[in-house]
């Protein structure tokens, strides 16, 4: 009896772990009648694209090996009737953060990636590079007339959206005031469980700080883009929603956009600016945009859709170039003018503060941190640093006009190196001991750049009319 029971339980374990095979991608980009959506550059000066592989095929997220035998249990429980039904388990091949009934052996801090239908993108370094190929005084860099995208949104992927983040847990670099287990910690299901300061983003509590998220620190990212999101002339900046949904600025349109990251489908937020360049949320229903040309800064009220529930309206006015915007930890925003190279702080309610930092000329993006201090780009060859209390630190030098800054939870920098346009334009990795490296290369002219929260890197590629999504490795 014992022997053919062990029989009856090696076959019907086969079987279950038979019928856990390939499925299709859902996910690949479809247009309306179902196929596949290409992916095209747009505008006369985008670079030649590379030809990206077609998606492969994801295996369905498998249950824990316990779930398999708590199946095979009901299964010999009906055949044989001398066994107690077992509670009943996930369906084999269902979403793998399902829990398997109480009496299986079940290891409750399985999580299995979260929903494989979704690049769990957080509200990443949020702001950004700044159309600022000019100094304030100087025309636009950028032929108002380019080419517009085709109307319909043409977004193509290379790799399952289910993207899963690969970056070690135990990040290269970290300094000293970050705590290597102070980025992410497992098994949340809402922010409140996170604690102050982190958010729940993908089952795991990310690390937020100065209104941005920093993930673990990636090993590296994919050579080419695994998702290209063309419908946005001239992207400028880029800012995560805490639900992972990418906004962006498209200057030459004049309105702010938001993006799917995962069918990379765009749809329009707010239009009417004149020069939108940097944004951020400063709550869960307000963006904030700085309209250079304008000398202003807007808001941008969201409805529940995460669409604009409403006209804009003004927040403040009287800059002579504003550009990089960011947001303290108090709630306060920071805006960067970059004629004048001042730092000024203005709140919600209105209320403006002239100068809290001066001396910056031509700079154009501003970002904190994970360990609070404040980076500047200046739109020449530097990168400046400051401390807690605004004092400048660090001048960093050799760069070729960089843009956009963001940081991972190790402290690493990541700058997007434009030259002005020019060939060779990179993202350089800058870690906290100085050391840099290109970690994304061949783009058309980069600005502003974002993390989400599984530490794949987001570049608004102003010279190719595109924003690129370079995975984690």
């Amino acid at each position: 009896m014992r022997s053919e029971s062990a029989v009856r339980w090696a076959v019907l374990v086969a079987a279950v772990a038979g019928a856990c095979g390939e499925s299709a991608n859902p996910n690949a980009p479809q247009d309306a009648g179902g196929e596949v959506v290409a992916d095209k550059a747009v505008g006369n000066d985008a670079p030649a694209q590379q030809d990206v592989p077609a998606p492969q095929d994801v295996p369905a997220d498998a249950g824990p090996d316990a779930a398999k035998d708590a199946v095979a249990v009901d299964a010999m429980a009906d055949a044989a009737k001398d066994v107690p039904a077992a509670d009943a388990a996930p369906e084999a091949g269902s979403d793998g953060g399902s829990e398997a009934g109480p009496d299986a052996a079940v290891d409750a801090s399985v999580d299995a990636g979260a929903d494989a239908s979704r690049d769990d993108g957080a509200d990443a370094e949020l702001d950004a590079g700044t159309d600022v190929g000019m100094d304030a005084t100087a025309d636009l860099p950028m032929d108002a007339d380019a080419a517009a995208p085709d109307a319909g949104i043409d977004a193509t992927s290379d790799a399952p959206d289910a993207a899963v983040d690969t970056a070690p847990d135990v990040a290269p670099d970290t300094p000293a005031d970050v705590a290597p287990d102070a980025a992410v910690d497992a098994g949340c299901s809402a922010d409140v469980d996170c604690g102050a300061g982190r958010v729940c983003v993908a089952r795991a509590c990310v690390l937020r700080g100065g209104g941005a998220f920093f993930p673990p620190a990636p090993a590296g990212f994919a050579a080419s883009p695994s998702l290209a999101v063309s419908g946005c002339v001239q992207p400028i900046g880029l800012t995560f929603a805490a639900d992972g949904t990418l906004y962006a600025t498209c200057i030459t349109e004049g309105r702010v956009v938001r993006i799917d990251p995962v069918t990379g489908a765009v749809a329009t937020v707010a239009t009417g600016f004149t020069e939108p360049l940097m944004l951020r949320f400063a709550d869960a229903r307000t963006l904030v945009v700085t309209d250079r040309a304008a000398g202003q800064v807007r808001r941008v009220p969201l409805g529940a859709d995460g669409l604009g529930a409403g006209p804009t309206a003004l927040l403040g006015s009287g800059w002579s170039a504003p550009c990089g915007l960011t947001v303290e930890s108090g709630g306060a925003l920071l805006v960067l003018n970059q004629s004048s190279g001042a730092l000024d702080r203005i709140t919600l309610a209105g209320a403006v503060t002239r100068g809290v930092l001066t001396g910056a000329p031509n700079a154009v993006e501003a970002e904190f941190d994970p360990a609070g201090r404040l980076w500047l780009t200046e739109y020449g060859s530097e990168v400046y640093t400051y401390d807690a209390t605004l004092r400048r630190e660090q001048t960093l030098t050799g760069f070729d006009h960089p843009v956009g800054v963001v940081f991972d939870a190790a402290g690493n920098a990541y700058v997007s190196n434009s030259r002005f346009g020019g060939p060779g334009a990179t993202v350089i990795r800058v870690t906290p001991a100085g050391a840099r490296s290109d970690v994304i290369t061949g783009l058309s002219w980069p600005h502003d750049v974002v993390f989400d929260a599984r530490g794949n890197l987001w570049v608004a590629d102003y010279g190719s009319n595109r924003v690129l999504r370079f995975d984690a490795r």
